[in-house]
């Protein structure tokens, strides 16, 4: 099906880290991880890389599993890197069952056969156990950050997956590092689980801890041994970032934005706060529910409050619409704007913006992708204001017609807003980047900013520290 000349010819086409990550992964049995920074083409080597499996071993059968958000994406490089291939996908209506239908068909028709899942649906009863009854050829994880959390279902199923495949095993991150240095181990495990096969023995090794007596719990304290641990990275890791491959990738220019909320509504997010705190001395809100208790901090500063049986939002104050109008108005007009929100409410504040700017509104979330073509990229030519939902718009699309990109607001993780700034800040970028955090000050936006600045989540720890503070 592939000849030696056909795929010489292929990569010919690749930039040279591309090639180099590819001899890199022949040179381990195509096990390995491709941490590359956003923009560098991980997916273009994994086709490539499934494309020289199948030539060397006569496979047939390759799973990608991924975010819901790069589906498309994934059918569209796997056809255009490798258009021999049968791309299998989830359609409206299909379950389990039809899923193997599709594989079924898929097989006899041609020699090759490339299935696309979300780790959502992937990880459900009934998918995953069609999915074990297959004889997978090799296995894809992409963003497998996602899959840092070794004790998630998602993350657990995952694992059992990859046991079963003897071939090509594939993790792609440009985040690897995601929560801590202890992250990487079941990224490690999918494509090598002889090295550290106890994730105990790994922590002990690379963490020290500390002990509370009254509940018998050991916590971690620090991390050692981390030389080490980077080398026994890059015995199965092609790294490669966009400094080293992009030296001529304009680096973004990063602009803060901040505004205070009036005594009223100050008054509101101070009581809110207190009540935290008092939560917190009673023993009512702890580590685990302290998170979510946070959002409705968070809605303060962005101007509305939701009740507790989710009832109609109650308008506080615009103060962020106000400082987002300020943002939008120094746009050039033949320019569009990225706007990178996180609750519901906000995407309809920024649709108001938008009209009292006189710009046409476009929103990315869920299952709504206005403006985008079928590969993913933002279309037109016109000044559009984009909102985009952070948590699905994040990863899988090219927004580079866009050089001015607005945190409305943050989430709380690292990899997400990383993924989010690479949206614009990758190849096929003409202009500079410009990137806006709109902030409240005084307010727990700033807690974020910093804990995102030192690449790190906002964990829970961090945020009833700062309660405590003040």
């Amino acid at each position: 099906m592939f000849t030696k000349e056909l795929l010489n010819e292929r990569r010919q086409k690749l930039w040279k880290h591309q090639q180099y990550a590819l001899d890199f992964l022949f040179e381990r049995r195509y096990r390995g991880i491709l941490s590359l920074t956003m923009g560098l083409g991980k997916t273009a080597i994994a086709c490539q890389a499934i494309a020289e499996h199948l030539c060397c071993t006569g496979g047939d059968l390759y799973l990608v599993l991924g975010p819901k958000a790069t589906m498309g994406h994934w059918a569209n490089e796997i056809t255009k890197w490798v258009p021999e291939a049968e791309v299998v996908t989830r359609h409206k209506g299909m379950d389990a069952k039809k899923l193997t239908d599709a594989i079924t068909i898929s097989r006899a028709k041609s020699k090759l056969t490339v299935v696309v899942l979300n780790y959502e649906w992937f990880r459900t009863e009934s998918v995953f156990t069609e999915c074990m009854k297959q004889y997978w050829c090799g296995v894809i994880f992409d963003e497998s950050h996602r899959l840092a959390d070794r004790k998630s279902l998602q993350s657990k199923r995952c694992k059992s997956l990859a046991k079963q495949v003897i071939g090509l095993s594939l993790c792609l991150s440009g985040t690897v590092f995601s929560h801590s240095p202890l992250s990487v181990w079941h990224q490690m495990s999918l494509v090598n689980d002889r090295l550290w096969p106890n994730y105990y023995a790994f922590e002990n090794y690379y963490a020290t801890h500390y002990t509370i007596p009254s509940v018998a719990a050991k916590l971690i304290k620090g991390y050692r041994n981390l030389d080490q641990l980077a080398e026994e990275f890059r015995t199965m890791a092609f790294v490669a970032t966009s400094e080293e491959w992009q030296p001529d990738l304009i680096e973004p220019i990063h602009l803060e934005v901040p505004y205070e909320l009036d005594d009223k509504n100050r008054k509101v997010y101070d009581d809110f706060k207190r009540n935290m705190v008092a939560q917190m001395e009673s023993g009512v809100l702890v580590a685990d529910n302290a998170l979510v208790k946070a959002l409705r901090l968070q809605e303060i500063t962005s101007g509305f409050v939701r009740p507790e049986d989710c009832g109609a939002v109650h308008e506080l104050h615009q103060l962020r619409m106000k400082a987002l109008k300020k943002v939008i108005d120094s746009v050039p007009d033949d320019r569009p704007v990225v706007v990178f929100y996180q609750f519901e409410p906000e995407r309809d504040q920024i649709r108001r913006v938008a009209a009292q700017c006189d710009r046409e509104f476009l929103s990315i979330c869920g299952s709504t992708k206005d403006g985008l073509t079928d590969k993913g990229k933002l279309a037109g030519d016109s000044n559009e204001v984009v909102a985009v939902q952070i948590q699905a718009g994040s990863e899988g699309i090219d927004l580079t017609r866009s050089n001015h990109l607005v945190f409305y607001r943050k989430g709380w993780r690292y990899a997400s807003y990383a993924q989010a700034v690479k949206r614009i800040h990758r190849p096929g970028q003409e202009h500079c980047p410009f990137v806006f955090h709109i902030e409240c000050e005084d307010t727990l936006d700033q807690l974020i900013r910093s804990s995102l600045s030192s690449r790190k989540d906002l964990s829970a720890k961090l945020l009833m520290s700062h309660l405590k503070g003040g």
